[in-house]
């Protein structure tokens, strides 16, 4: 009965442990985040009833309990540490839990050691392990034939990150990550098998993850790639052996990498590398915008890092220390929000969330290999390939993930390959970890027992709740307005918000966007829509509550009381000052956010536009100095951000016609610091600015701009001639008229005769708009 029930457990650990190599496929657009959140449900579920049938495998045969080695160790203890810094942290739930973007927090890391134990202690042949690899790399071939459609634009495939691949994964860099490790597989059972067949196949495969990476076009991936060459060539020609022919080989590859690097460099301004996607590669400059904003997050994150340099901030806490040390030099697009939660360079990632005892242990978790095979692995011939191949792929793994960051989808292979590290580890010098077997016994029967009560809370509270909350979300935000009212799509959040998930200030941050985008510009609301209004307040209330050091919810809050202020006419500047109440602590949470002055700048804004209309000048004045004071602050901080300045023209256009200078000299101080606002779309929006406060002055100034760059254009020559005319330039208004025949054709000529005669008959009389 014993022998039947551990055949039983192997029998399903065996297929379920199978099972997780599928992951990568997991793909639905029914989920809050479909690439990310599908996967990491999928593992943590079957994670969690393999450990049910792999505690009772322990409590049978106690050969299956983990085997003390460095490597197990290590991580363990990594992630023992990262408890304490996440408990003393800013953000313990965030810590413990992660968001439904990323996947991982506290909860995810113990799923993946117990993934990494089972995997470890259950597999005990090569043969099973190769097995393992084969329906690894079958998968991940899948994979890459996807990204070829991608590559080749086949109808039925899609990409999702514009003109790079990404196939299952969903981020070009993750893929690129996910197929380096991949790679490592298929070239050790390439050296492994003897069968020149399986030999093709697998150089077939590594070849096609080759093809992939380098059409990733992620430049991290690459580099890595040749470091990992380079330092396994090198090992390889410093090994003792007396194989001449790989000396040989190895010398040759390596002087063929330098000759093709140098020649490819020297030339990757030609049309043929421009139309590879090796440009991308080669086209590496630290003036280039993605290097500034990875230099800029670097040295955040470091600053960030020296005020706790042993314990870290807490484990998924970096976006706090962003943005309190927020580089303003990064923010240049208009709208552009720049949340980053991650420093895109893993020592930095570690160092800042866990501190420099977490560092040091996740290194020695990643590196210890290194020293393993380089120690043990090296007495025949197999044996030294494989130690130089596992060493250049650990190298090119660390060196790829100095400019991106580790993600769940590349945990999954991670973990799996470290087991069988593990496993090779175990085979040389293990001891099991406790030597007192009825203490063991006894501990064992407890734990399964315990697991067996808890394994039904714990799958529900960290999969099927958050599942089924994210799933509404996402349902909610695609509906189709044509067949649910807005009062509909209301009623399905609140549904979500009763299930009191981890994931709950996520899908918070969700509605407050979508009931803003309701009812933003909207005016007064009928009253039909004021107890939605009031419910999504008390949710902003919630938010806080729940996220009091985290300022993109405070920006969030401060903007929902802007976007509605007009809902309640008698309410309107109650609203607009609760708003002013979360500047003080945004700017303290992120002193140099130039979006926390605008938004700031914003409400003083709405407030001077309405004493103006209710005629009460003095406190108007006041409202005006205070906008302009923030988003001058705005503008100090980036200069070259076009928002900024466009921000204070439109307060001196709300003004009038004595802000005149002002805005001539905000049209200055944009050509001068590089803000790019001499764009169709930028000038246009500043023709409309002014349209809309009856500035005939800067209607005209902003349309000649726009004719110098696209003058084919015949409504801003029209636009053009009125402004003229309303300033009494009517012999400048009848030339520029003409210029409407000239680029709208002849079919204008009617119009632009019937505006010349009500010209000359004095119909447009020059207009001063009011102070």
């Amino acid at each position: 009965m014993q022998k039947t029930f551990e055949k039983f457990c192997l029998g399903v650990l065996y297929f379920g442990l199978a099972l997780t190599l599928f992951v990568p496929l997991v793909l639905d657009n029914t989920f809050f985040f479909p690439f990310v959140q599908p996967k990491i449900v999928s593992f943590r579920i079957i994670i969690e009833v393999l450990i049910t049938f792999y505690l009772g495998l322990c409590v049978i045969n106690k050969e299956y309990v983990p085997k003390r080695n460095f490597i197990l160790m290590a991580l363990a203890l990594f992630i023992a540490w990262s408890f304490a810094p996440s408990i003393f942290g800013i953000d313990f739930s965030l810590s413990f839990w992660g968001d439904m973007e990323r996947g991982e927090g506290i909860i995810s890391w113990l799923h993946f050691l117990a993934y990494f134990i089972m995997l470890s202690s259950v597999i005990k042949t090569e043969k099973i392990w190769h097995i393992l690899f084969d329906i690894s790399l079958g998968v991940t071939i899948f994979v890459s034939l996807l990204a070829v459609g991608q590559i080749f634009h086949f109808d039925i495939f899609y990409n999702t990150t514009g003109e790079r691949i990404s196939s299952t994964i969903g981020n070009a860099a993750f893929f690129a990550a996910f197929l380096i490790l991949q790679l490592g597989l298929a070239l050790y059972l390439l050296i492994k098998r003897k069968q020149n067949f399986f030999k093709i196949y697998y150089f077939l495969a590594a070849f096609l993850f080759l093809y992939v990476i380098f059409n990733t076009q992620t430049r991290g991936a690459v580099l890595g790639l040749v470091a990992g060459f380079i330092v396994s060539i090198i090992i390889l020609l410093l090994s003792k052996t007396n194989n001449l022919k790989q000396r040989i080989i190895a010398s040759s590859a390596l002087l063929a990498l330098i000759v093709f690097s140098g020649i490819a460099y020297t030339y990757r301004e030609s049309e043929f590398i421009k139309s590879t996607p090796l440009y991308r590669v080669l086209s590496i400059s630290l003036e280039e915008k993605t290097a500034q904003t990875r230099l800029a997050t670097w040295n955040a994150a470091w600053v960030g890092w020296k005020e706790k340099f042993v314990t870290g901030y807490g484990m998924e806490n970096f976006g706090y220390v962003f943005n309190k040390y927020f580089p303003p030099t990064i923010y240049e697009d208009e709208g552009s929000q720049v949340w980053f939660d991650r420093a895109h360079n893993f020592i930095l990632d570690r160092g800042v969330t866990t501190g420099i005892v977490g560092l040091f242990l996740y290194l020695s978790f990643i590196s210890y290999p290194i020293y393993f095979f380089a120690r043990y692995f090296m007495k025949n011939e197999e044996e030294k390939n494989i130690s130089i191949l596992f060493i250049g792929l650990i190298v090119a793994f660390v060196v790829q993930n100095l400019f991106i960051f580790e993600n769940a989808v590349n945990y999954f292979t991670l973990f799996f390959l470290y087991s069988f590290f593990a496993f090779l580890i175990a085979r040389r010098k293990a001891t099991s970890i406790s030597k007192n077997i009825k203490t063991l016994d006894f501990a064992l029967k407890v734990i399964f027992a315990i697991y067996i009560i808890a394994i039904w809370p714990i799958m529900n509270t960290t999969n099927i709740k958050p599942t089924y909350a994210g799933k509404l979300v996402a349902s909610a935000l695609d509906a189709d307005p044509n067949k649910y009212s807005f009062f509909d799509i209301v009623k399905v959040f609140k549904t979500v918000f009763e299930v009191r998930t981890y994931g709950a200030p996520e899908f918070q941050l969700k509605f407050i966007e979508f009931v803003d985008n309701n009812l933003a510009n909207a005016g007064q609301v009928v009253p039909d829509v004021l107890p939605i209004l009031e419910y999504t307040d008390n949710q902003t209330a919630e938010l806080l509550a729940a996220k009091p050091n985290d300022v993109k919810y405070y920006l969030l809050t401060m903007r929902h009381f802007n976007y509605t202020f007009a809902s309640i006419s008698e309410k309107k500047f109650e609203r607009l000052n609760r708003a002013l109440t979360f500047f003080p602590i945004m700017q303290k949470l992120s002193p140099t956010r130039p979006h926390v002055y605008q938004e700031a700048g914003y409400s003083h804004l709405y407030k001077f536009r309405n004493f103006k209309e209710d005629n009460d000048l003095e406190n108007a004045a006041k409202e005006y100095d205070q906008a302009e004071k923030l988003f001058q602050e705005a503008v100090g901080l980036n200069p070259k951000v076009v928002e900024s300045h466009i921000n204070l023209i439109m307060l001196y256009l709300n003004r009038g016609a004595e802000d005149n200078n002002k805005i001539q000299n905000e049209v200055e101080a944009m050509d001068s610091s590089g803000a790019a606002f001499r764009t169709y779309d930028y000038l246009k929006n500043l023709i409309s600015l002014s349209r809309n406060n009856e500035s005939f002055l800067w209607i005209e100034k902003f349309s000649k701009m726009l004719t110098e760059i696209y003058p084919q254009d015949d409504q801003v020559w029209i636009d053009i001639a009125l402004a003229q005319a309303y300033q009494g330039k009517n012999d400048e208004a009848i030339e520029t008229a003409k210029k409407v025949i000239e680029y709208g054709g002849e079919g204008k000529k009617d119009q632009v005769d019937q505006f010349i005669k009500e010209v000359r008959a004095g119909k447009y009389k020059p207009t001063i708009k009011k102070k």
